[in-house]
């Protein structure tokens, strides 16, 4: 069995969680660090997503398309087009 201190966020208390075998305490470790390792890989890859020219060191031409940018268009003013 383990006698570690448990890490914060096991889905169920420490008693019971004593009380599975030694292989399941082992899994379920693993899986709690596996999702500790990839929320942080998670909150990384959004902080780089929501870099822009605005924001870091970087060209706007780095920017990303702004896709489905609707322009409002202009009110007839009455005047022929043209010069």
């Amino acid at each position: 069995m383990v006698t570690d201190p448990l890490p914060p966020g096991l889905p169920v208390s420490e008693e019971v969680f004593r009380s599975f075998p030694a292989e399941v305490q082992a899994a379920i470790l693993s899986r709690v660090e596996q999702v500790r390792i990839l929320t942080a890989r998670v909150n990384d890859l959004e902080s780089r997503l929501n870099r822009n020219s605005s924001n870091a060191s970087k060209p706007p031409s780095s920017d990303p398309a702004r896709a489905g940018l609707v322009r409002e268009k202009k009110k007839p003013t009455g005047r022929r087009q043209g010069g």
